[in-house]
């Protein structure tokens, strides 16, 4: 017989299938991911889960229990900056600093920068030597968030590769979660692990849902389609999840004129209103005048840009939420106090939010419109309302 199994041989000559999965809103991107995990693991292997948020870690691992009936030492958890600074910064870490790296400090901003500068003795290297405080806080006990990913591309570079195959002896699979939200040098390093021969990556997410980013900084890919064609590049399988369980028909095919310019696949709704909700679906305008009547109504969940919005109606007892808080969620209704951007887009101009330095302001918009079940109502001027390209709801 021969002595060694064919899938070891194999995997000397043959590199593992890596997917992208193009999840929509609403589409059962978490429990896709859960019930592949718990797949794998009966299959024997290792899973490893990063994503970037704590509230999507908890959901994920808390789902993962609940569907599993317990947890598993095969299956893990873990934030992405978390992954880079215990998995692939810290074991090789002396390649290039000396001290131990405690943890992480999240960056706003760029942390290099001033008045929109680059601040004196900030460089990478100095002399040809990596300087400490282009990657470390001052005191060199942090590592700055928005500089992560490049460090562990370093650090892999100076220890010839050792991250990633301790990494290969560890995981058998590993997700990348919200994917949208990677940028720069995540990249590099997502391009290194999909090389690996006996690990196998799945990235999961919708960029038209990119509200976040890993990293504040100029390095590609950042948009849309650069993210994509990157992908494409490393060759990943694509599958995209177009059937929403969220949103009903009309409201999905109206948050689709958001991006229509980019030709995504179309969402199809599962959802059918049921009797006690079906005299009120799809997406309205409401006059400004009578908002305070339809909230009184209909009960929504008041979405905004952020807590100084929509002040007007504090006094009401409803829910309020900002655009990108509110990702994730899922509610029966919601009325959205637009940015200046929306009701240019309700109006028909379709290029109402190219003047952003980035894609966030179109992509909350998306987020904001998909996350009503029934109805999505937009608070509006009461001048405005007639040319708004949307049903106009009107008091009984």
């Amino acid at each position: 017989m021969w002595p060694y199994p064919i899938h070891a041989i194999l995997s000397e000559f043959l590199i593992l299938p890596n997917n992208f999965l193009f999840a929509g809103a609403g589409t059962g991107k978490t429990e896709r991911v859960v019930n592949e995990s718990i797949d794998l693991i009966r299959e024997g292997k290792r899973v490893l889960v990063l994503t970037y948020t704590t509230s999507n870690q908890r959901e994920i691992h808390d789902r993962f229990v609940l569907k599993n009936r317990k947890a598993d030492q095969a299956f893990a958890v873990k934030g992405l900056f978390t992954f880079y600074l215990e998995e692939m910064i810290r074991p090789y870490q002396r390649a290039i600093f000396p001290d131990r790296i405690c943890k992480f400090h999240f960056n706003d901003n760029d942390p290099h920068k001033a008045n929109g500068r680059t601040i004196p003795g900030r460089s990478e290297k100095i002399n040809g030597k990596y300087n400490s405080i282009y990657y470390l806080t001052k005191d060199r006990a942090a590592a700055h968030s928005t500089y992560l990913a490049k460090l562990a591309c370093a650090i892999n570079k100076e220890a010839r590769g050792a991250p990633i195959r301790r990494l290969e002896k560890i995981y058998d699979h590993i997700f990348f979660d919200e994917c949208q939200d990677l940028v720069g040098w995540d990249y590099e390093l997502l391009a290194m692990l999909s090389k690996c021969k006996s690990m196998s990556i799945t990235c999961v997410g919708d960029f038209r849902q990119t509200i976040y980013e890993t990293a504040v900084t100029n390095k590609k890919p950042g948009t849309i389609a650069e993210k994509l064609a990157h992908l494409k590049k490393l060759g990943f399988n694509e599958e995209y999840m177009n059937e929403s369980y969220r949103s009903v028909q009309s409201i999905c095919d109206f948050a689709a004129k958001i991006h229509e310019s980019e030709k995504f696949l179309p969402m199809m709704s599962a959802v059918i209103a049921p009797a006690g909700e079906s005299h009120h679906v799809g997406v309205f305008v409401v006059k400004e005048s009578n908002a305070r009547e339809y909230i009184e109504q209909f009960h929504p969940v008041l979405l905004r840009h952020s807590v100084t919005s929509g002040t007007a109606y504090d006094d009401m007892p409803m829910k309020r939420i900002t655009f990108g808080k509110s990702k994730g969620l899922g509610f029966p209704r919601t009325i959205i106090i637009p940015t200046d951007s929306h009701l240019k887009f309700l109006q028909g101009n379709t290029k109402a939010f190219d003047q952003g330095k980035t894609e966030a302001p179109k992509n909350k918009c998306y987020v904001a419109f998909t996350r009503a079940q029934f109805s999505v109502a937009i608070i509006v001027p009461d001048k405005l309302v007639a040319k708004c390209n949307a049903t106009t709801w009107m008091p009984a």
